[in-house]
């Protein structure tokens, strides 16, 4: 087995495990009860979603999200067809004034909002055994575990793939890294990629997608993107 495969290797284990735990509800073990990608398969052979959530701040044990937005890829594509963005039904109480600027969405918004378990479900159906890119994937995987209260033992069902990581192994191979050179919107000027809204899930997420995209390039070139090799970028 190569060294490769062993972050990929341990995750499908840990799903497994899961599985079994009737600790678990039944609802949630039958997300960890789908296969999981293969080491060796060809990212774009396999189930990609980009996903972006707009939450009140960064202190998971205390603030939420407010939105969340995604799209897919297929066969190294952008699917516009598959993009999705919900505002989630918040208590205006726990919005920061800070927040509620940055993100630009209303207290009215909020209250007729979908409902944040049922959301979170139906996100976890969408993403459960396959890829999830994100742009600093603590944020989006923590909210998730916590909405959904999986115990820490257990991974999410999942592979997160991280454009933050890569662009990170990039720079520090050419020997540039600044902390502050790897925020989405410096990566995307770096490359000459269009400036979106900013603050939104939905464009984040498609902004998150197109630079995944130009990164598997300047990697890989016209190589094949194996996700093992891609995977060990984001660890």
């Amino acid at each position: 087995m190569s060294i490769f495969d062993n972050p990929l290797v341990k995750l499908q284990k840990q799903c497994k495990k899961a599985a079994q735990d009737e600790n678990l509800s039944k609802e949630l073990r039958s997300f960890y009860e789908r296969e999981m990608p293969k080491p060796d398969a060809l990212i774009k052979d396999l189930k990609l979603t980009s996903i972006d959530f707009e939450t009140t701040g960064l202190n998971f044990q205390e603030d939420v999200v407010l939105s969340m937005g995604g799209i897919s890829l297929d066969s190294g594509r952008i699917d516009f067809s598959t993009s999705f963005h919900k505002i989630l039904s918040v208590d205006p109480k726990k919005i920061k004034s800070n927040a509620a600027v940055i993100n630009q969405i209303t207290p009215e918004q909020l209250i007729d909002g979908a409902t944040p378990h049922k959301a979170f479900m139906e996100l976890m159906d969408k993403l459960s055994g396959g890829l999830v890119l994100t742009h600093c994937k603590v944020i989006e995987s923590t909210f998730l575990r916590n909405a959904l209260k999986i115990p820490d033992k257990y991974p999410l069902p999942m592979v997160f793939l991280d454009t933050m990581a890569i662009e990170k192994y990039l720079l520090s191979h050419r020997g540039s890294y600044k902390p502050d050179d790897v925020r989405l919107n410096k990566i995307r000027e770096r490359r000459g990629l269009p400036a979106y809204e900013a603050h939104n899930a939905l464009a984040d997420s498609l902004a998150t997608a197109e630079v995944f995209l130009a990164q598997l390039h300047d990697i890989f070139g016209k190589n094949p993107h194996i996700l093992k090799k891609v995977y060990k970028l984001c660890c």
